[in-house]
């Protein structure tokens, strides 16, 4: 573990934020704290770099490939309502799903991703090629690509401020700057506290809001086009996920003595339901919903998505 300064003004002058915020998956807890000079809310201690890996070696980490149009049509949509075609470089890949639509749609591709098995996923299964380094390592041409994005990304980084930079100098002037991640003012966080989902200690390293984000980018060369807080699809699951987390006994001892069933001619074992539960994740459902759809009316969604462009001048 090591204790760090804020990423965005230097500062060393912290107040805690929130304690004893428990990983889920490592039974570990962690503490948020905020800038008392610029507000940014950062973890402190965090995993060192060379021992982060270990929190994303879980076996469900990579391993979504549902439909990318389905899960990320909000996005999309976002994106090619300002721009059709060009090169788009995605930082944090993952196994290239996000990537694929531009793919089809004659778009050069390109991205970045630290896992090798996710790596590996993306090539094999998409042929999307992704390459290992840090951003902040390689070397490319200033004003490159039409599009850079970092979806769900930003809060995984090390040092955003100078990956900002970086990328503010490598897409075209015109060109845009996608990013998506929680919203630490979303109701989720005043709801949940601790046990709210977009927290995910220790992968998310910083917990941003609109403020922090246009604070971060007013230090590069970009500026924000549109900001919104309408990725219901992410923000009903971050709103669920928090419930389940809060209410559901698989989060407590009580996981251990549920019973089991056998699937027929199968032999694989599956959860037993009880009627209890089942209505408990019907009431989730519901009110995940509701408080999804009310979200964006009063600028709270669980997750915000900015769109940033490099001004032509």
């Amino acid at each position: 573990m090591e204790k760090i300064f804020c990423n965005l003004c230097g500062s060393t002058k912290y107040k805690i934020f929130l304690n004893n915020v428990k990983s889920p998956e490592f039974e570990e807890e962690f503490t948020l704290v905020k800038c008392t000079r610029c507000g940014l809310i950062y973890l402190n201690p965090r995993p060192t770099k060379n021992h982060i890996g270990k929190y994303y070696s879980t076996p469900n980490f990579f391993s979504d490939f549902s439909d990318a149009r389905g899960k990320y049509a909000f996005l999309y949509d976002m994106i090619f309502r300002e721009i059709k075609s060009g090169k788009v470089f995605d930082i944090g890949a993952g196994t290239g799903l996000f990537l694929t639509e531009f793919k089809k749609g004659g778009w050069e591709v390109d991205g970045l991703e630290p896992s090798v098995i996710a790596r590996r996923i993306a090539k094999k299964k998409f042929g999307i090629n992704l390459k290992k380094e840090d951003v902040l390592d390689i070397n490319f041409k200033d004003e490159y690509f039409d599009l850079v994005v970092l979806n769900n990304v930003i809060e995984h980084l090390y040092r955003p401020t100078e990956t900002l930079k970086k990328v503010s100098r490598i897409v075209k002037k015109g060109g845009f700057v996608l990013i998506s991640c929680p919203n630490i003012k979303g109701m989720g966080p005043l709801l949940f506290r601790q046990k709210w989902y977009g927290m995910d200690t220790p992968r998310h390293l910083y917990q941003f809001c609109p403020e922090s984000l246009e604070t971060i980018l007013n230090h590069s060369e970009v500026k924000i086009f549109k900001i919104s807080h309408n990725f219901y699809r992410h923000n009903y699951s971050v709103l669920f996920e928090s419930l389940r987390r809060t209410f559901s006994p698989r989060n407590s001892e009580t996981r251990k003595s549920e019973k089991t069933l056998i699937k027929p001619n199968t032999g694989e074992k599956k959860s037993k339901q009880s009627l209890v539960t089942q209505v408990g994740i019907f009431a989730c459902k519901v009110l995940s919903g509701g408080i999804a759809l009310v979200e964006p009316l009063i600028g709270r969604g669980e997750i915000i998505t900015v769109l940033v462009v490099k001004p032509n001048k």
